[in-house]
């Protein structure tokens, strides 16, 4: 962005000749080269300007140096006639005049210049630096020369100045020195009269500079909102979350609240205000991808999905202000979801003959006992000592219990493993999501599963157990798979670590099984990619890693053909949950009717 005129480097000159330094030394690392130095209408950032006074400051020794640097530049420099015909008619007031409201905004486009009379020979002038600049606070150092000088451009002793500094603002009271009489003005006025005609023409240059300036950023502007209206996504320019700019879309997108002024915060629901402004605040290096980020906004009564984009800092209408894309992904969002439940509908089927056969087990000795139960009730009579039997009948009792507990487990998980789970608890325990799933799969493992986790360190993350039991069931199955293609019974190793001072739960499934060929390995994650002959949809990895992404993880694999898989899931740890009353104990272990 173009801020700061280059012809400042005028000040940059005269700290060089008075450090005995190079003037091309100060420009060292910055955009600005000397042919930018020469041309008059060029810009250089604001950041490369706060490079300058720094480098100024440095070579010129502090606050005096910079002050001094100001008040040699001004002496030194070929006199403007505009201000010399002021100051002779008008006073050194009209000097400064010209001084804050034309040439210095000319100079430098964002600062902010204000200057007030204070009776006939006192004047107060402010400067302030925009919040969305860097402070600098050699920049007013020099403005406190140049302002104190001033008056030599009409031949006037320097102003005594009253100041108050700080890194963004500065605030000057100036006493203005006695002007010149009207005698002195009126034989001096036909001096400067002589050489008008070069003043004009040195004004006619400027006017025509400017008004190229404007057209030319007139018609960028024009472009870009071309531009902006022919994209198909959401364009949005905010200045720290107050629109500038909305195009057609973005407003069709969240309706009427959309307009200049309004704030980015405003519209999005309360659970999403705090990354909402983690986004907004977010400032991309030029090296960077733009960051993208799924954020839920009003829209009348409900709400929609759109994925934000921020992309890097731009100038528009002469001020820097930020590009954000939005995308309205809450079609996709919902298409997303169908296909999960799809999937794991899907996957249920497949489990369908190993639960029955896991319900069937408990349920064959819940009944046997119950019936070995009732014989032993019938058998006693109203004479029967009341010792006899009644540890035989309390363990038969018991067995019953703990199958049909068994049972409610299964039921239970089942009735989880199939609830929509769109949102996340925190504190989730992985390995009671892995328990789960084991549990469903049952015989279908065949005894193959070896499970390899610390008991003394609980693994945590944010997510629903539904969802992630859903990737577990996935990988199992593909495991599974993958080792009955290949001769012999095949193993499957199941772990559950913390890695990275335990702020990272990773999970690993690894089989012995045939491998993925190289040419599939980089599609395997592509919706609809299978590689089995039937009874499979191509949405299981796919939907597990897009799952595992929405939880802020990865999902990766590791395969060598003939030698087997590693699937790897890493997730953000999070704070165990304080306990619940209410939890589940462990499935009780299978036991048979004696």
């Amino acid at each position: 962005m173009s801020e700061v005129s280059c012809r400042v480097f005028d000040l940059a000159q005269v700290a060089a000749h008075a450090s005995g330094r190079t003037a091309s030394g100060f420009l060292a690392d910055l955009s600005v080269s000397p042919s930018t130095v020469h041309d008059r209408s060029a810009f250089m950032p604001w950041a490369d300007f706060v490079a300058l006074c720094e480098r100024m400051r440095v070579a010129v020794g502090d606050g005096d140096g910079l002050r001094r640097v100001g008040r040699l530049a001004v002496r030194g420099a070929a006199r403007n006639r505009l201000s010399e015909i002021a100051g002779y008619l008008g006073g050194p007031a009209a000097v400064y005049a010209a001084a804050v409201e034309w040439w210095a905004p000319s100079l430098f486009r964002n600062v902010q210049f204000d200057r007030a009379e204070i009776g006939r020979d006192q004047l107060r002038i402010n400067i302030v630096i925009p919040a969305e600049f860097a402070p600098n606070p050699g920049f007013f150092e020099l403005a406190h020369g140049v302002l104190e000088t001033l008056p030599h451009y009409i031949g006037l002793g320097a102003a005594a100045l009253d100041v108050d500094l700080h890194p963004r603002h500065g605030r000057y009271r100036v006493a203005l020195p006695p002007g010149h009489g009207v005698g002195q003005r009126l034989r001096r006025l036909g001096t400067i009269l002589s050489s008008s005609r070069a003043t004009v023409k040195q004004l006619a240059e400027q006017e025509r500079l400017l008004y190229r300036r404007d057209v030319e950023l007139a018609r960028q502007q024009q472009d870009f909102r071309r531009i902006a209206e022919a994209v198909p996504d959401g364009v949005v320019i905010h200045r720290g979350g107050e629109i500038v700019y909305a195009n057609s879309e973005f407003v069709r997108c969240l309706g009427s609240a959309v307009h200049p002024g309004a704030s980015l915060l405003d519209m999005v629901l309360d659970e999403d205000v705090k990354s909402c402004r983690r986004l907004l605040s977010y400032q991309p290096r030029d090296t960077e991808r733009p960051r993208a980020k799924e954020l839920r906004f009003k829209r009348g009564s409900g709400s929609v999905n759109l994925e934000i984009m921020v992309g890097q800092s731009i100038d528009f209408a002469g001020h820097s202000a930020q590009l954000l894309v939005a995308r309205d992904v809450t079609e996709r969002r919902a298409v997303a979801a169908q296909l999960s439940m799809i999937d794991r509908m899907t996957s249920l089927g497949t489990l369908a003959a190993g639960v029955a056969h896991e319900v069937n087990n408990p349920i064959t000795y819940v009944l046997g006992n119950l019936r070995m139960a009732e014989r032993e009730v019938e058998q006693l009579g109203p004479d029967s000592p009341a010792d006899v039997d009644r540890a035989r009948l309390q363990q038969l009792l018991t067995t019953a219990r703990e199958g049909a507990e068994q049972i409610k487990t299964i039921v239970s998980d089942l009735k989880e493993f199939a609830s929509p789970g769109d949102m996340p608890i925190g504190g989730l325990e992985v390995n009671k999501a892995l328990d789960s799933t084991l549990g469903l799969l049952g015989s279908k493992l065949g005894g193959r599963v070896t499970v390899e986790r610390d008991p003394s360190k609980p693994l945590h993350v944010s997510a629903s157990q539904a969802r992630l039991s859903q990737v577990f069931l996935n990988l199992l199955l593909n495991a599974v798979d993958a080792v009955d293609q290949r001769a012999g019974a095949g193993q499957i190793v199941v772990r559950t670590f913390a890695k990275h001072d335990d702020r990272v739960v990773v999970i690993e499934v690894e089989d012995d099984g045939v491998g993925i060929p190289p040419s599939n390995r980089r599609r395997i994650f592509d919706p609809f990619f299978t590689t089995k002959a039937t009874g499979s949809t191509g949405l299981g990895l796919s939907i597990s890693h897009t799952i595992i992404q929405s939880m802020g993880g990865e999902l990766d694999v590791d395969s060598q053909p003939g030698l087997g898989s590693t699937f790897r899931i890493r997730l953000p740890a999070v704070k165990a949950p304080a306990p619940s009353r209410s939890s589940r104990p462990p499935p009780p272990e299978h036991k048979t009717a004696s």
